[in-house]
């Protein structure tokens, strides 16, 4: 797996290659921009299917006092 991030003073790249396992990665359409967020990414590298798996929702926590 290959990541590219833009960090402020230029590009940053990330590679990882399993010895005998494969990335679950998402594969509907080999053309498209997969966007993740950090847990899903951590989800993804940890050997993870990131199509099965779905995060808490955040709560917002109010104190109307």
């Amino acid at each position: 797996m290959k990541i590219l991030n833009w960090g402020r003073s230029g590009f940053c790249l990330w590679y990882k290659r399993l010895e005998k396992e494969k990335f679950k990665y998402p594969r509907k359409d080999s053309r498209r921009v997969v966007n993740l967020s950090e847990e899903q990414l951590h989800w993804l590298l940890r050997g993870f299917d990131i199509n099965k798996l779905q995060s808490h929702k955040k709560l917002n926590f109010y104190s109307g006092f």
